[in-house]
Parts: C-alpha cells; structure tokens; sequence
C-alpha cells in the first residue's frame, strides 16, 4: 500500500512538470502541516493513508491505521535505543527518566506494554547500557558510581609489629661493698655496704613492645567511572 500511494504521490507531483512550465502554488499538491509530534499524535479520526508534515523533525508521516510513521523511510522498531544530544521527547522517541507511562501518549503506553515495560519507563539517569547476563530481566538496575572499600576487600597483609630490643641499660649507685666481720664472737664475716666509691645494678632490662599500625583512612567513597561523555538516552515507541 506504502509503495503503491508513493508512486501515486510522485505521478500528482510531476503532472504540472509535465507541461514543461514553472506551476503555480495552486497547481501544488497541499499536505497539511503540524507543528510538532505532540500535536500530529493528537489528531483525533484520522484514517489510514492520512499524510501530514511535521514541521519539527521535517518528514512526511503516513498514518497506518493506529501509528504515524515516516513516508519513504523503514523507521526505527519499537523498543530501540539511542543517545542523543537532544533533551526532550522527539519523532517517536521518548527520554528514559523513570516517568509513569500513564503520563505519555496512549500509543506510546500501548507500546511500551507490548515489550514488557509497565509502570514506568526505565531511568537511565547517572547509568550505562549492558546486556543481561542469566540471572538479569531487561530493565533490572544495578551497580552503583562510586564505592567504599572495606577491610575485607584490602590485600592480606599483616600490619603488626614489634619495637627493638635495645632496652638493657643498668644503673649506679653510691658506695662499695666490703666483706667485714661484725664485733661479736658468734657471727662471720658479711658483707656490707660502706660509703664512698661507686657500683652498677645488672644489666637484665632488654624487653620489647608491640605495636599497632593505623591505616590513617576515613572511609571516603571513590567514584568508578572510566572516561565519559554525556548525553541523553532515548527509547523509541512510535508517534
């Protein structure tokens, strides 16, 4: 059908070439314009084969019965994605921001129902795009940007230690010692501690401490993000 009304549309476009003269803005076939995809979604009764310009994007939409889609172009399928520059919904695609379905288009809702997403859009904010591994649904969240290291996830290293055993050391003292015999018949020979001279205690006073090493941390997050650039990220669910 798409074939046969462009061919039909080419052949109302070249009959006033055909005369081989400049025509008249009369003699042009006149397709209504809109301003934007916001206001072509809006139109209420449309049948299929409709045609109208939207003025925003610049293409030629044909409705097909129940979507707009680009004449002349295999448009993007439901439930692609992109980045892009642009900050607002545009063309049939919609920024992923979390937004209740309920406050889109009723095609788009419809749309996004029909590749599993209910509720809500998915919000891409602050996170990157991968595929699923076995345990993982389409549209399930996870990671996080920036990360704590706890002592668990530090190398195996014994941080203890002791102090050196240079510790022995004695101490001196006034006087000497002399063996003297007290001045009574029963008793022997001892020896005292006179006056005058210097002595030393032993030196047994080598012992060692330990000791407790701090790491000096304050458990800061630090961010994991490789080089990036930033941009929006859109899903397109047909206008």
């Amino acid at each position: 059908m798409k074939n046969n009304l462009l061919i039909l549309l080419f052949i109302i476009l070249a009959i006033p070439f055909s005369r081989a003269q400049t025509p008249t803005a009369e003699e042009l076939v006149t397709v209504h314009s809109v301003t934007n995809s916001t206001a072509m979604t809006s139109i209420s009764g449309a049948s299929a084969g409709a045609l109208v310009f939207n003025l925003a994007d610049k293409n030629l939409y044909i409705f097909d019965g129940t979507n707009w889609k680009v004449v002349g172009a295999n448009g993007p399928e439901i439930g692609r994605t992109k980045h892009s520059f642009q900050s607002a919904d545009h063309g049939g695609w919609y920024l992923l921001n979390g937004r209740s379905l309920t406050s889109l288009s009723s095609s788009a809702a419809s749309a996004a129902n029909s590749i599993g997403i209910t509720g809500n859009l998915p919000d891409a904010t602050d996170r990157v795009l991968k595929h699923p591994n076995s345990g993982e649904s389409l549209g399930d969240i996870g990671g996080a940007a920036s990360t704590t290291l706890n002592q668990a996830n530090l190398p195996n290293v014994n941080f203890t230690g002791t102090t050196s055993s240079n510790g022995n050391h004695n101490h001196d003292f006034s006087g000497y010692f002399s063996w003297e015999s007290i001045r009574h018949s029963s008793d022997a020979y001892r020896e005292v501690l006179l006056s005058g001279g210097t002595n030393s205690t032993n030196t047994t006073g080598n012992h060692t401490h330990s000791v407790n090493v701090n790491s000096g941390g304050s458990n800061q997050p630090f961010d994991q993000y490789q080089p990036y650039l930033v941009a929006n990220t859109f899903i397109y669910l047909g206008v």
